[in-house]
Order: structure tokens, then sequence, then C-alpha cells
């Protein structure tokens, strides 16, 4: 791929759960990647899931749904039985679930998580696990979902942005990471053992998307794959930064005043300054959501009429706004997992696609 040219900045609001955060985030501008001459030959090869031109001679269009978080027992189950349901009529979906470490901790032993020594770092801002029991029954939701084929990913431990994490910091957030679902495999705090190797989990989201050199360092020095917190604009192909794929959410299009985030969160803050205040069967929630399901339909018919760089939607574990932003990406998934020459898959499956795409280029 060719290196990247220019840039741009633009000013998103991130409120993940206490205090509104202003994040200035770089946007990378990068054109499609060149396609070699005769690259359509590989439609005829054993594995036609990897071919990298689709019949109507442009690149397949990849489609990524990912879920932060992880708590929800009853969220798992939704999302799993969704997938299910997709691959049943015929749209085969995958997900990457990003997931945070201290749910697989009980508050009882909350002090095995040691955030990285800053002052604004105490301990999880997002709770814990609870008993055994139910620890348990959310590593059975993990487990059926790595052996569904769906990938897991980090998402840290406590969910703390690290702002002014050094490549020390960084390194301490992912060896507690690493060391907890070690725990888990060894059936230490739940029921059921964690089946999901460490050398399957190669890509990282970072809390409130807050990144820095650091982080992209560590990242590289401890052999992650790929990274999806950065915001770039549609139609921009993901770029390798160092060892490691930088997967961008994008700034869509909402109304003819805002651009937002391809993700949950920054539609309910704009909605609803992020309080759950919209009630399912009135005019007000369906209007949003109508809004939203266009807006995420137009980033998909953008880049799947132009230059079919992947597309990326971001969600969390939650019912927001009485199911608002849930019942929105199932139906973007089914509209767009129906289309032509789509593949609606993982982050790693998308990762394995631009590695072919690069190495003939």
């Amino acid at each position: 791929m060719r290196s990247c040219s220019n840039q741009k900045q633009i000013l998103f609001i991130y409120k993940p759960i206490a205090t509104i955060i202003a994040v200035l985030v770089i946007i990378t501008l990068c054109s499609q990647p060149r396609l070699a001459q005769g690259q359509t030959d590989l439609l005829t090869t054993p594995n036609h899931s990897l071919a990298t031109i689709a019949p109507d001679k442009k690149p397949f269009q990849y489609v990524v749904f990912a879920f932060d978080g992880s708590r929800s027992l009853k969220k798992w189950r939704e999302t799993l039985d969704f997938a299910k349901s997709m691959k049943m009529a015929g749209s085969p979906i995958h997900f990457t679930y990003f997931i945070n470490a201290i749910y697989l901790v009980p508050e009882a032993h909350k002090h095995i998580y040691k955030p990285p020594p800053h002052k604004e770092n105490k301990n999880s801002i997002i709770g814990y696990g609870s008993t055994n029991a139910e620890i348990g029954e959310r590593i059975t939701l993990i487990n059926e979902a790595y052996q569904s084929g769906h990938e897991i990913g980090s998402h840290g431990v406590g969910h703390l942005p690290g702002y002014n994490w050094g490549v020390v910091d960084w390194k301490n957030e992912f060896a507690q990471f690493a060391s907890i679902l070690e725990r888990s495999r060894k059936g230490i705090d739940t029921t059921v053992p964690l089946a999901v190797p460490a050398s399957k989990i190669i890509g990282f989201r970072a809390p409130n998307l807050v990144i820095n050199n650091s982080l992209y360092k560590t990242l590289d020095e401890l052999g992650y794959m790929y990274d999806a917190s950065r915001i770039s604009k549609m139609g921009i192909w993901p770029q390798k930064i160092g060892t490691h794929w930088e997967m961008p959410l994008a700034s869509i299009p909402y109304d003819e005043k805002y651009k937002t985030v391809s993700m949950d969160y920054n539609f309910y803050f704009l909605d609803s300054k992020a309080k759950d205040t919209i009630k399912k069967n009135t005019s007000a929630w369906q209007k949003k959501h109508d809004k939203m399901l266009a807006a995420y339909m137009n980033y998909f018919n953008t880049n799947y009429n132009s230059n079919r760089a992947p597309v990326f939607i971001g969600h969390h574990f939650t019912d927001w706004n009485d199911g608002l932003y849930w019942s929105v990406m199932q139906k973007a998934a089914k509209a767009m997992c129906s289309k032509p020459y789509v593949r609606c898959t993982t982050y790693k499956e998308t990762m394995d696609y631009l590695d072919i795409i690069k190495a003939i280029n």
C-alpha cells in the first residue's frame, strides 16, 4: 500500500461512564490500495474466501461490527443468537468482542488489579465481576463466541484512559490483562475455565479511544497485530503503522450540522446527552432510530459504491435509550451483510485480507 500523504484533525466527544472527554483525533488520509494486474487470478485459488477481487472487479466489501465491554450476560446471549439467525438467513456474520478483563475478577479479589500509578487511576472505573458462578456464566459465553468463529480482543482491564501513559504504563496494563485471563484459563475465580488461547488475542481497542505514540510502540513490542482505536474519514483504507494495522472507526455525517463516530455511544450522546430519556414506541425513538440507521447505511453505501474500504462499526453491551442502538445495529447488519460481495466478519479476518493485498502490492 502507498504511504499516507497528509493529515487533518477533527474533534469528537466521547463519554463512556462519568466524564465528558473531548478528544482530538488525527485522521490519516490515504488512498485506496493499488490492485495489481492479474489479481483476479486469485478467484480460482482453492481458498476462495481470501480472493482479493470480487466478480465485479472491485475489492470485496469487508464490514466489521464489534462490541466493547463484555459484562452483560444478556447481551452476550443476544449477540450470539443474532449471529446464528443471520447464518440461518444466508447472511453470516462474525463479531469481534473487545473484552475488559476486570469482568473476570470478583470484587472480593479486586486488589489483584493495580492500574498504572497515575493520580487519575485509582482502580477499575467499570466495576468488577460478581460471584465465581456469574463469572463462570460469562466465560461460558465467551467460550461459545470463540468456538463459533467470533473474535476475542482486548479492551484493557479497568477501562482507564491512558492519556499520560508511557510504554511502561501500557505494558503494565497489557500484562495485567494477560495475567487475569491466564487465571481464568486455570479456573481461578470461575466455575468454567476460559478456552480462548492467549495467542488468539491479537487486537486492541483503547478505552475512550485514547491513544498515543507509547501505545503504538507497546503494541508492536508485545506483538499485537492491529489497533481499532483511531478515527478516519469514510472511504479510507487501513494502514500499517510499525508492525500493526490501524483499523479506524469512521467520522460519518449524522445530519446537516454534525458528523459523529461510527459507534453507538456517540449517537447516544448526540441524541440525549448520554441519558436514557427516549422510550421505545414513541415518535422520538423512531425518528432517532431511522436517522442513525440512515447514517450507517450512508457510510456503507459510500464505501461500497466507491473504493470498498472496510466499514468499521462499534457498539457496547448496553440497551441505551430503550434498545434504540441495538435495534439499529441489527437492521444495519441485515441490510449490509445481504449485499453481493460483502463479508461481515472480524477484525482479524479483515487484517488477513489486508495482508494479502499488501503482499501482492
